[in-house]
């Protein structure tokens, strides 16, 4: 280009195929910055109470300040011998054949004494991520985990009425990780749930659920932020 121009024409095309990169790698990420007060606490914007059992206490799901958070707050998952979720649909938000892989940040603080994701009867976990979606013969929901017991790469699958409700879950951290210490994970989400079910959901919500009703105990965990992002932004 003469004399360090850039033609007009040029330019233009430079900039739009930068746009279309910027969009083929838009990520969806929540770092629980948009809060709303309710009941002495602060709530993250957009998550609804979901999961909950008659007769159960519920978890508590909150935002406070951390200063060792990348974003410098987090979501807590406080469970006394309860149970439940929050959940965010993100049917227009994220496309898994354009963003597949699920980056997030969490630590546990206290873990469900002698859970074991194994026994239906032990089956308590104090943070886990699940990824579900409406189907035509009842709904289908793929997990990620932190265990107790259950050992680490195990991958499991429980039932709910009668077969309606199925859940293939994937153990990523257990007990062997320190207390208090920040993981960050990576999932490909659309690998695990076509593996899982034989297809990559198009419209799908995302859970956060805390549980230990089983084991009587009570736990905590954080999470830092959980994003959907293109193969090329993995890290």
């Amino acid at each position: 280009m003469k004399g360090g121009k850039i033609w007009p024409g040029l330019l233009t095309a430079a900039l739009a195929f930068t746009g279309v990169l910027a969009a083929e790698s838009a990520a969806w990420r929540e770092n629980f910055a948009d809060t709303e007060k309710k009941d002495g606490r602060l709530e993250a914007v957009g998550w609804k109470l979901d999961a909950t059992k008659f007769g159960v206490p519920k978890t508590k799901f909150y935002v406070e300040p951390e200063e060792s958070a990348e974003d410098k707050q987090v979501l807590v998952i406080d469970s006394e011998k309860a149970t439940g979720c929050i959940l965010y649909d993100l049917s227009d938000k994220v496309d898994l054949q354009k963003t597949p892989i699920m980056r997030w940040r969490w630590r546990v603080k206290t873990l469900p004494d002698g859970a074991d994701g194994r026994d239906e009867d032990k089956d308590d976990q104090a943070v886990a991520i699940y990824i579900g979606t409406n189907a035509l013969l009842g709904k289908r929901s793929i997990a990620y985990r932190w265990e107790t017991d259950t050992p680490k790469d195990y991958a499991g699958e429980v039932k709910y009425a009668g077969g309606l409700m199925r859940v293939k879950y994937f153990v990523v951290e257990n007990k062997e990780t320190p207390a208090g210490e920040w993981v960050t994970e990576e999932r490909n989400v659309a690998e695990d749930f076509k593996a899982a079910y034989g297809s990559v959901p198009k419209k799908f919500a995302i859970s956060v659920c805390g549980n230990s009703q089983y084991t009587k105990t009570d736990t905590r965990a954080e999470i830092d932020y959980i994003e959907f992002v293109a193969k090329s932004d993995q890290k």
